[in-house]
């Protein structure tokens, strides 16, 4: 019998998206039923009463209403005072949880107990709701326990865990909760922290769907136009890495050749928003990844400018939206 009283669900409120009523009902209505946690956050009086509304509706919610408006990541580590129960997962109020997400992870959590956090995959849907590839929904999979390669993985790669997990309440106390210098990763910080340090178990099912796209009003889509989210990406990298005590060699190689993935995702999503600063960062991402990776065997035959003009022409030709800003990432 699953032990449904360990858990629960939190989504933050810092003004209610055109989608957070599905994002509310894809929690309340898991196939088995835990606690959700609403913390507002200095909404506006029409939003509150809705939320008032709300909560005589469903006795699972748990309303928190604060006055004082505060940085969206000071919001979120009220979750951490608030929510009574050792684990719980956060849901932003454009994503979605599967139906069956919490009794999928409380089920791993039985299998594998004493873990500091249990993720799994989602899916990524647009604005509209519809997922930006098909990929076949996995609802079954062998759960793992992270190896020591496993983190270093994660280290580097773009794996932060929106939705679709749980994550141990204390453990991440002990850490400090989530770090509100930290523009674009204070969840990816918090959830490699504690998985790193306490342990951290995966399952490839699908139990989220992740929003990701220009209406969304995500820190990603403010940040995306002078590149700084990719600058933020690379930092969190070196931070997560410095945390396992990767060698100096080992990381720059690592790191760059995984930021050229990201800076693959941000061309493609936000293409039309970056600006000069924004593209040049990209573009000199792609650069050194391809150096890094499969450039790096020949790189001390013909040299570092050599490879960085090779380097620089490839990508031009395969991300023409780039060759403006190549010429400067290539000299």
């Amino acid at each position: 019998m699953i032990n449904s009283s360990i858990a629960a669900i939190a989504i933050p409120l810092g003004r209610l998206s055109p989608w957070f009523e599905e994002a509310l009902n894809s929690a309340l209505s898991q196939t088995v039923k835990v606690p959700v946690y609403l913390i507002a956050n200095g909404l506006q009086q029409r939003e509150n009463e809705r939320l008032q509304e709300l909560a005589k509706l469903h006795q699972q919610i748990k309303l928190f209403v604060f006055d004082q408006r505060v940085g969206m990541f000071e919001n979120w580590n009220r979750i951490l005072n608030l929510v009574e129960e050792p684990y719980f997962g956060m849901l932003h109020d454009d994503d979605l949880l599967e139906s069956w997400a919490i009794e999928k992870i409380l089920g791993i959590i039985e299998k594998y107990p004493n873990q500091g956090i249990y993720f799994t995959s989602e899916r990524i849907m647009d604005d509209a709701g519809i997922f930006y590839d098909e990929v076949p929904l996995i609802m079954d999979a062998a759960p793992v326990i992270l190896t020591r390669k496993d983190i270093e993985h994660w280290a580097v790669s773009n794996r932060i865990c929106a939705t679709g997990f749980l994550l141990n309440r204390s453990f991440a106390v002990a850490e400090g909760g989530y770090r509100v210098d930290l523009t674009y990763t204070s969840d990816w910080n918090l959830y490699f922290a504690v998985g790193a340090k306490y342990g951290a178990c995966f399952a490839g099912i699908h139990c989220g769907r992740y929003r990701f796209g220009g209406k969304t009003g995500q820190t990603t889509n403010s940040l995306a136009k002078n590149g700084f989210a990719l600058s933020e990406y690379k930092r969190q990298q070196s931070l997560n890495l410095s945390r396992i005590g990767l060698s100096d060699k080992d990381r720059e190689k690592e790191a760059k050749i995984s930021a050229a993935q990201f800076a693959k995702t941000t061309l493609h999503h936000f293409s039309s928003q970056l600006g000069e600063e924004g593209m040049k960062n990209v573009a000199t991402t792609l650069v050194d990844g391809l150096i890094m990776g499969r450039l790096g065997s020949v790189k001390g035959i013909l040299g570092n400018k050599v490879c960085r003009l090779l380097a620089s022409k490839f990508i031009s030709i395969k991300y023409p939206d780039t060759r403006k800003a190549n010429s400067i990432a290539s000299s």
